[in-house]
This record gives C-alpha cells, sequence and structure tokens, in this order.
C-alpha cells in the first residue's frame, strides 16, 4: 500500500491510499478512516496556550450532552475525540498523544459531573470565600487567622 508520510519536524503522520481514499496509519499498524470532528470554529488560533484552545474547541461540543448530568469522574479521555489524529498532528505536533484533560477545572468538571454539578461547585466556593472573608474580618487569633486566610487566597486562585 503507498504511504504519505507527513513530517511537522517532531512527529510523523502516515497515511495510505485506498480504493476508498486515503486513510491514517496508527503507530500500532490499525487503519482509520478520516472522519469530521465536531469543533468550535478558531481557526488559527488553536496552537495558543500550548494546544489548549485545539483541546477546548473539541471538549466544548462535548457540553451538549452534559447539562444535567455528566459523563462520570475522570472519564474526560473517553469522551474526547481521540480519532482526530489530523488535528493532534497539527496544533499538538503528534496524532499519537492521548488528551486526557482539558486544561480547565471547570471544563473538566462540566464535562465530568454536568453543568449544573460545575454551577453547584462554583456557588459553594462563592459562599465560602464569602464566609471566610467575613470570619478573616472579625477573627482575633492570629494562628487561625493565618490558616484561613491561606485557604482563602488558595480558593481565589482556582
Amino acid at each position: 500500500m503507498p504511504v504519505l508520510i507527513l513530517n511537522n519536524g517532531y512527529d510523523s503522520l502516515n497515511l495510505i491510499k485506498t480504493n476508498n481514499g486515503f486513510k491514517i496509519l496508527s503507530f500500532n499498524g490499525k487503519t482509520y478512516n478520516i472522519d469530521p470532528v465536531e469543533k468550535l470554529n478558531v481557526k488559527g488560533k488553536e496552537r495558543l496556550g500550548s494546544g489548549r484552545v485545539y483541546i477546548w474547541s473539541r471538549s466544548i461540543p462535548l457540553l451538549k450532552k452534559t447539562l444535567f448530568i455528566g459523563y462520570g469522574p475522570d472519564t474526560y479521555a473517553l469522551y474526547f475525540p481521540q480519532h482526530d489524529y489530523i488535528g493532534k498532528f497539527l496544533f499538538l505536533n503528534t496524532p499519537n498523544i492521548l488528551v486526557d484533560k482539558p486544561h480547565n477545572m471547570y471544563l473538566q468538571n462540566a464535562i465530568n459531573i454536568g453543568i449544573v454539578g460545575t454551577l453547584a461547585f462554583i456557588l459553594f466556593i462563592i459562599g465560602y470565600l464569602i464566609y471566610s472573608f467575613r470570619e478573616i474580618i472579625t477573627m482575633e487569633d492570629n494562628h487561625y487567622k493565618l490558616i484561613t486566610i491561606s485557604i482563602f487566597l488558595l480558593l481565589l486562585r482556582i
């Protein structure tokens, strides 16, 4: 079978020509169709954030099915379009990488536990920030105040 090897200076993408057009030849010797992938239109910005925009553009469409219930804890890698070999080759420099996290806690929570669960999580964090801010203002004990301030600042970073 004729093979077309595309090399980006980091890794290669192997294509084979069949009677039905080109197919991707993976590192394990299996062939895959070049199927379209549902994505946001972020043309030209996919490489921003070390490829995070590419990952987000493929992850956000997954939210359509996770309004009330997500796909389940730690199942992101199962639902991300791993078959997007061309996109991974172009924007992550390797078609063989396993995308196992979206590099965004809120997006990952929305996919794993659902959008409603993520909103509840955000409300919990906001509620705790309000509570701890009030405690910091009224607290007199320096030891507990230091711990409360530390947790408060840590949660602001989220």
